[in-house]
């Protein structure tokens, strides 16, 4: 740009002139060193833009005169021209020129230079600086205040003054200057940035055909007009735009574009263009990602909408509401039933849209029926019947919640339902019957005994369906047996079998099996017999059963106990023909039977047979000794002995390994060998001083001095074996045992305890420390019972120490002393004779070894378990299920897999529910998601009512939805438990992982954000 010089400059240049004028005439020769001659060829310089020639030729001249006005002149122009040429002087330059020359600067011309400077060097702050500092811009001339208001205008849009920056722009308002177009495209700039669309409009369309402008211009126009909702205005704009060559924000264009034709509804057209953006890499916003996702929606491309619309994260607001109701519809579209469902459950909480909240309320609650989810989706229903009191879908919700009542296993829920109503058809009143009924048997299946009677009883109340009454009296009469309340069952099995609906029942024939079993505990044998032989008459087809086997056994025994000892071996031939699984102790029975008739020989053959064919059987100790015996009572005392002694030797824990040692001795004893005879009695004394043996080996001992003249040898004998107090303890004791019979049970140990302070070794101390120890136990005062249970085991062998084990075992396993019960259990399956103590001992092995982290030890118990032909379903299901944890801790997971399906199979209690999360959770160790998925589901359908391994069950399913990258449905599963789940120990649980997924959400939010603004 051409400079000019002020016309203060130019009249000072006259004057200069016309002073010297006889001066340069004078002397013509010194022109090339005349101080005016060189200030002019400096200016000349200076018009020609020869910056830096000039500079040094108004350095010259400054050198040569010192003329004041001509050298504030020269210094002006020399920072000018240093200005130009960007020298780093310059500032300080123009600096010095205000210092020198202050009057100089009265039209601003100084700051204007300086504000140039700094304005086209993009020091924005120091060019705002010097700009300000004009008082009179219009003294500038025309083109340079329009050049400082724009300069001006941009430094205040730069720091956001918009105002003060609209007022700068606004002084340029002829349209025939260079900053005209640019004034008014800031001036649109600034109006759109604080959202007044028509002002914007208005200055973008000045300049819209201006060629430096009409390829900027059109995305802020087309932009304006969407925000007007002028949809047609940004369609028809934005095609034409979108011809100009080289247009730029061409994808801003099209994003309006696709906005407008949503808004329009022109859903193909909205999606053609979001299409093609989302393909060329267009960033999208939350708004972008809705409307494309329901253009594809509305086109029936579901899937597709679905994955656009997880770009949106969802949040507590109406975008979140609207986004998960149209997932939550695509999802039930594709038949993705269960994330359907955890979208619709979200959309329900929000108040937003109410149509919509209505609409995800009832689909919530249907998808929780189908998918099985029967607690949810009954309270849901409720719920939704009083929110929603006058929606149109009211008749279809309670209809859905009849049908709930009547099919689900929630039966606790449902019961307080149906209770709570006002009025009850007919058909409400038999659903609930039918759900005590099963809620009872749940209870029953758990082990909860007194919870089921209270259910049986309201399901036997209700009385409306006569088969549901007759299975309510059978289990009923099953948990009174159970919890040991023999008369109490016995009634109500009788009134099972008297119900005619009974016989519809499986349970008919049975019903006379357990009446049976009542009465011979009463030792009511008559009964006991008549009851059993009904049982076995109705199961002609299946003689061959555990049961029937069982029941010919007891009547075998019935006979027995009436004396009936033919019909008694006849029963028992039943089982030993039958080779059933009580043959060994039908053999053993039958042959006392025949000592009893004398038939020696025949005993003699029945007994050999039990000992030499069923070598493993309980009852080999026991044929073993009636062989010893018989020898012993017919005078063949060698033989005997030898028969006692294999016997002591190959079964040292059997209970009759006393009696043995003592028959050991009395046949020494009657062949005359009385010091062998006396050294068996000794050891018994000495050893095993509190036993029955020791007593009559102290008989026998003493008799034996007596006859030899060795009376004093008794009476050492006596004291140091404190059998001297054995008869004179007696009264104490019978007083104490007095109590303990009428079931007194508190006076019972406060006098058993004043006994045994008096006679701590006394005749009956092993029974004072066992009834004391019972009567403990009887008070919950477990520790007490530990202590004398324990003085029991140790005075071994005696007639409770098998009972005193047992107790002890199950004493120390509830104190999780592991170690200790471990040793009992042990024990106790060493020395049973009750078939039911071995399985308990062995049971409670398994449990130790399991609690003490020995899972070898685990599988060999469980397997031995698995093997024993009288054990029990529910005992092998049981070994099942250790094994399977057991394989499980040691990874050995396809073994373990194979161990909780057989437990699945067979139990639909705890242990059932446990294994089948557990056989989820192996194949999410597996990695196999599908598979987990599949496992989950199952356990929700089959163990609905088991809430506390469902809800296990779907943290799980959360923690697979993460590690699947879908941590909205690991949010949405996790809230379900938190809001419906009661317990504590869970609900934590989904809160900390609730937490963690979302410290999650953030860092992954937090990593885009980094990636955009990079």
């Amino acid at each position: 740009m051409r400079k000019t010089i002020s016309c203060q400059g130019l009249l000072l240049i006259i004057l200069i002139t016309q002073l010297n004028i006889s001066k340069l005439k004078s002397q013509p020769t010194l022109i090339d060193t005349d101080p005016i001659s060189v200030f002019h060829s400096a200016n000349e310089l200076y018009l020609n833009e020869k910056y830096q020639s000039a500079i040094d030729r108004f350095r010259e001249y400054v050198r040569l005169d010192d003329s004041y006005l001509l050298g504030a002149r020269s210094e002006f122009l020399i920072a000018s021209s240093a200005k130009e040429l960007n020298l780093s002087t310059t500032e300080a330059l123009f600096l010095s020129y205000m210092e020198k020359y202050p009057e100089q600067n009265k039209d601003n011309s100084v700051f204007f230079e300086l504000g140039k400077f700094y304005f086209y060097k993009k020091k924005y702050d120091n060019a705002q600086k010097w700009l300000s500092e004009i008082s009179n811009p219009r003294s500038l001339g025309q083109a340079e205040s329009h050049e400082f208001y724009f300069m001006l205008g941009y430094c205040f849009f730069r720091d956001k003054k918009y105002d003060k920056a609209l007022t700068a722009f606004s002084r340029i308002d002829e349209n025939n200057n260079n900053y005209f177009g640019l004034a008014n495209y800031y001036k649109g700039c600034i109006y759109y940035l604080q959202d007044k669309p028509e002002e914007a409009l208005k200055r973008f369309l000045k300049i819209e055909k201006d060629e430096k402008f009409n390829r900027i211009v059109p995305a802020y126009i087309t932009h304006i007009y969407l925000l007007q909702k002028k949809y047609n205005e940004v369609v028809t704009y934005g095609e034409k735009a979108l011809q100009i060559a080289k247009i730029e924000r061409a994808n801003d264009i099209k994003a309006y574009m696709a906005e407008a034709y949503f808004q329009l509804k022109d859903y193909e057209k909205s999606m053609s263009f979001y299409k093609a953006l989302l393909d060329a890499g267009h960033k999208f916003s939350e708004s972008d990602f809705y409307n494309y996702g329901y253009t594809l929606f509305k086109n029936g491309q579901y899937q597709q909408a679905i994955s656009i619309f997880s770009n949106i994260v969802i949040k507590e607001n109406e975008l979140g509401q609207n986004v998960s109701f149209l997932m939550g519809t695509a999802y039930l579209l594709t038949e993705d039933k269960y994330k359907s469902r955890n979208m619709f459950s979200f959309a329900a909480k929000f108040d937003f849209d109410k149509n919509v909240k209505e609409i995800s309320a009832l689909n919530y609650a249907k998808l929780s029926y189908e998918l099985g989810f029967d607690k949810e989706a009954i309270s849901s229903l409720k719920k939704f019947i009083t929110d929603f009191p006058s929606s149109s879908y009211l008749e279809d919700a309670q209809s859905l919640l009849s049908q709930l009542l009547v099919n689900t296993s929630n039966y606790k829920d449902a019961i307080e339902i149906i209770e709570g109503l006002k009025t009850k058809n007919n058909n409400l009143i038999v659903t609930y019957q039918k759900l005590t009924y099963f809620y009872a048997l749940e209870f029953f299946q758990n082990k909860k005994y007194n919870k089921a009677k209270e259910y049986f009883i309201k399901s036997i109340q209700t009385n409306v369906d006569k088969k549901y009454t007759a299975l309510g009296y059978f289990w009923l009469g099953e948990c009174y047996y159970q919890l040991g309340e023999i008369e109490n069952a016995q009634r109500e099995y009788k009134n099972f079998v008297w119900v005619s609906e009974a016989k519809k029942t499986p349970y008919y024939s049975i019903g006379f099996y357990n009446l049976g079993y009542t009465y011979f505990k009463q030792e009511n044998y008559q009964e006991a017999r008549s009851n059993f032989s009904k049982f076995i008459s109705l199961e002609t087809e299946n003689t061959r059963n555990n049961r029937v086997s069982d029941a010919t056994v007891r009547l075998a025994d019935c006979y027995f106990a009436l004396k009936d000892y033919p019909n008694a071996i006849n029963y028992y031939n039943n089982v030993i023909s039958n080779n059933t699984q009580d043959v060994d102790y039908a053999l053993y029975q039958k042959a006392i039977i025949l000592g009893l008739q004398d038939k020696n020989t025949e005993k003699m053959d029945v007994l050999r047979l039990l000992t030499t064919r069923y070598t493993s059987s309980p009852y080999m100790d026991d044929g073993l000794f009636e062989i010893a015996n018989m020898h012993f009572m017919t005078g063949d005392y060698t033989l005997a002995q030898t028969k006692f002694n294999y016997l002591i030797q190959e079964f040292p824990k059997s209970p009759y390994y006393l009696a043995a040692k003592l028959k050991v001795g009395l046949s020494y004893y009657n062949m005359d060998r009385t010091e062998q005879a006396l050294q068996v009695f000794r050891e018994i004394i000495t050893q095993y001083p509190y036993s029955a043996e020791a007593r009559e080996a102290f008989k026998a001992a003493k008799e034996i001095y007596i006859d030899m003249g060795k009376a004093d040898e008794v009476f050492k004998l006596m004291p140091q074996q404190s059998l001297t107090s054995s008869f004179q303890d007696s009264t104490t004791y019978n007083s104490a045992f007095s109590y303990f019979k009428k079931g007194k049970y508190a006076e019972t140990i406060t006098n058993m305890e004043k006994y045994l302070q008096k006679f701590p070794n006394g005749y009956f101390s092993v029974n004072a420390h066992y009834y004391l120890a019972v009567s403990a136990l009887s008070l919950s005062r477990k520790e007490t019972a530990l202590e004398h249970f324990e003085e029991v085991i140790m005075k071994s062998p005696n007639e409770f120490v098998e009972k005193s084990l047992k107790n002890a075992a199950e004493i120390r396993f509830s104190m999780m002393n592991w170690e200790k019960a471990l040793q009992y259990y042990i024990q106790l399956e060493e020395i049973a004779i009750i078939r039911d103590n071995t399985l308990l001992a062995l049971a409670g092995q398994i449990r130790c070894h399991y609690k003490l982290g020995e899972y070898q030890q685990v599988i060999l118990k469980a397997q031995k378990m698995l093997g024993i032909s009288y054990a029990s379903a529910e005992n092998k299901t049981e070994a099942n299920y250790y094994i399977g944890k057991a394989q499980l801790e040691l990874k050995n997971y396809d073994l373990a897999l194979n161990s909780f399906k057989q437990v699945i199979d067979a139990n639909r209690g705890d242990l059932g529910a446990e294994s089948k999360y557990l056989t989820a959770y192996i194949y999410f160790l597996k990695e196999n998601y599908d598979q987990t998925i599949d496992e989950i589901l199952e356990l929700k359908d089959k163990f609905a009512n088991n809430d506390y391994y469902v809800a296990k069950g779907f943290i799980l399913l959360a923690d697979v939805m993460v590690k699947t990258g879908d941590l909205f449905q690991a949010k949405a599963t996790l809230q379900s438990i938190i809001d419906n789940y009661q317990g504590e120990e869970l609900k934590k649980v989904a809160e900390e992982k609730l937490l963690e997924i979302e410290g999650l959400e953030k860092n992954l939010e937090n990593s885009q954000n980094g990636n955009n603004n990079e």
